[in-house]
């Protein structure tokens, strides 16, 4: 029902199936999720991506730099395809985590 929602808009868009994710999934399994939705979107999305510090392209291979000089953050990449107004679709969302940290200040 989604793939026929994001069909019919014409738009460019991101579907991240989190059906795939595993239970206890790492920040790393959330990543590659990520980069295989990017990839399997990359025809829509090339030019775009190309752009995207932190995102490489090398023939059929979306490289995300999750980490090191040139990484590029999971709010920073959706804010970057936000401005080229790209829909990011997560199907079975309610499998995600949230992750929070809850730091307490002491006077």
């Amino acid at each position: 029902m989604i793939n026929v929602a994001l069909n019919e808009v014409g738009i460019p868009y991101v579907l991240i199936d989190c059906r795939s994710l595993r239970d206890n999934y790492g920040r790393s399994d959330l990543y590659r999720l990520i980069s295989n939705a990017l990839l399997s979107s990359l025809d829509k999305l090339i030019d775009i991506l190309r752009r995207v510090r932190g995102i490489s392209i090398m023939g059929n291979v979306v490289e995300v730099r999750w980490r090191g000089r040139e990484q590029i953050s999971l709010d920073e990449l959706f804010d970057r395809l936000n401005e080229k107004r790209i829909v990011i679709a997560l199907d079975e969302a309610q499998r995600l985590r949230v992750h929070c940290r809850v730091r307490f200040l002491m006077p």
